[in-house]
C-alpha cells in the first residue's frame, strides 16, 4: 500500500516518510491512500482517503500512533472494508495480498487529486452529530453532478473486479421533470426496469407531496396519440375515490403492469397529474441514458424551487416566484361563507423547501 501525506500532517502524526524519490503509479490508485488528520470535539482523528474512489475512513488517534502507524492504518482499512455489505471478506483479503509492504511518501507537487484538504472540507459540512455520521454521509453522497457514483460503491466495485467478480450492470435514464406553471424542477436518475407505480412514488418524494390524492399518467407521443395510465387501486384507495375511473377503464392501462423502459425512449414526454382537484401537472422528459448505473434505487441530481403546499389551490393560485395569489372572488366567498371556515382567513400557505439530501435518503427505499 502507498500512503501519501503532506509534510505538515506527517509531522503532526509522527509519520516517517520515505526520503527517496518515489514515483506514484497513477494506474494503481486503488492501492493508494491519502493520510491526514482532523479535529472533532477536542479530539484528534486520523483521516484516510482512497485516491481512486474518494472513500474515507476516520479513527481516533492513539497516543502511541506514531510508533505503530502502519499497524493502526492497515487495521482501520481492513475493518472498514469488511463492513461494506457488497464485498466478501475473501475479496478484501485478496485486495491486501497485492501489496505486502507499506510505503509512506510525501504529496506530489502540482497534483490536486493528492490533496487531502478538499476531503476535510467535505467532512466539515456534515459535522452535526458524530464523526462517524459525517464519514458515512461523505461516502454515500454523489461524487459530483457529472459522476453518478459514490465513494462507497466505487471502491466496492473496483475491489470486486480485482478478485474477478464482475458487478451487475443496470441501465438507467436521466429525466428532467417540472411542476407546470410554477418554475419548480427536479432532475432524477431512474432505473428503466421500474414500473409506473414506482415512478408515482418517486414523483411524490421529489416534490414532497403527501400521497393522499388520486393520480394518473399520460404518455404523449406527439400529435393526438397518447396512452393513459391509471393508478392501481387494488390495495390503495385512501378516500374511496377509485370509482372515478369506472367509466374509463377501457381507456386506461394499469401502472403496476407497465415499465418505464416501455415508453421513455419513444415518447415525447410523460404527464403526471396529482390531485384532480388542485390538478398539479408534472412534465417528465427523457435526457440521456446511463449504461452502467451503479444503484438499484433512484437518485435526485438537482432541483430548483420549493414545492407548493398540499391542498393550496393548484397552479392557478401560484406564480413563478413562489407566491400565492389571494382567493378573491365571489364564488369562493359564497362557497366558504360558513362558520366552519371562519379560521380560513388566517390560513397561511407555505412552500415545502427543496432539500436534496433528505430527498435522496427517502429515494433509497424505492427499489
Amino acid at each position: 500500500m502507498i500512503f501519501i501525506s503532506n509534510l505538515k500532517n506527517a509531522k503532526d502524526l509522527g509519520l516517517k516518510l520515505n526520503e527517496e524519490t518515489y514515483e506514484i503509479d497513477e494506474k494503481k490508485e486503488i492501492f493508494q491512500w491519502l493520510v491526514g488528520k482532523i479535529n472533532f470535539q477536542e479530539k484528534k482523528y486520523v483521516l484516510l482517503v482512497n485516491v481512486y474512489s474518494g472513500y474515507s475512513i476516520t479513527f481516533e488517534k492513539q497516543l502511541n500512533f506514531s510508533e505503530n502507524s502502519e499497524k493502526y492504518i492497515m487495521e482501520a482499512i481492513r475493518e472498514n472494508l469488511y463492513k461494506i455489505k457488497d464485498l466478501d471478506k475473501s475479496e478484501v483479503d485478496e485486495y491486501f495480498s497485492f501489496y505486502n509492504e507499506c510505503i509512506f511518501v510525501k504529496t506530489p507537487k502540482g497534483k490536486s487529486k493528492y490533496s487531502i484538504n478538499k476531503y476535510v472540507k467535505k467532512l466539515d459540512e456534515y459535522f452535526k452529530k458524530t464523526i462517524d455520521y459525517a464519514t458515512e454521509r461523505v461516502n454515500n453522497c454523489l461524487i459530483s453532478k457529472t459522476v453518478i457514483n459514490t465513494p462507497y460503491n466505487l471502491i466496492a466495485k473496483r475491489i470486486m473486479m480485482l478478485s474477478g467478480r464482475i458487478p451487475e450492470k443496470r441501465i438507467a435514464c436521466v429525466l428532467n421533470t417540472n411542476l407546470k406553471y410554477t418554475g419548480v424542477t427536479r432532475k432524477v436518475v431512474i432505473p428503466i426496469e421500474f414500473t409506473f407505480d414506482k415512478i408515482h412514488k418517486i414523483m411524490q418524494i421529489l416534490y414532497d407531496w403527501e400521497d393522499y390524492h388520486l393520480h394518473d399518467f399520460e404518455v404523449k407521443f406527439g400529435g393526438r396519440f397518447s396512452i393513459l395510465i391509471k393508478q392501481d387501486n387494488s390495495d390503495y384507495d385512501p378516500l374511496g375515490f377509485s370509482s372515478v375511473y369506472d367509466d374509463f377503464d377501457d381507456e386506461y392501462e394499469n401502472e403496476s403492469n407497465l415499465y418505464l423502459a416501455n415508453y421513455i425512449f419513444m415518447c415525447k414526454k410523460i404527464l403526471y397529474t396529482y390531485d384532480f382537484g388542485d390538478n398539479w401537472e408534472h412534465e417528465i422528459k427523457y435526457s440521456k441514458t446511463i449504461e452502467d448505473y451503479p444503484f438499484d434505487y433512484p437518485i435526485c441530481l438537482s432541483g430548483k424551487g420549493d414545492t407548493p403546499e398540499e391542498d393550496s389551490g393548484g397552479a392557478f393560485f401560484y406564480d413563478m416566484n413562489g407566491n400565492y395569489e389571494d382567493y378573491d372572488n365571489e364564488e369562493y366567498d359564497e362557497e366558504y361563507d360558513d362558520e366552519e371556515y371562519d379560521d380560513y382567513d388566517d390560513f397561511v400557505r407555505r412552500n415545502i423547501p427543496f432539500e436534496i439530501n433528505y430527498i435522496n435518503e427517502r429515494l433509497k427505499d424505492i427499489v
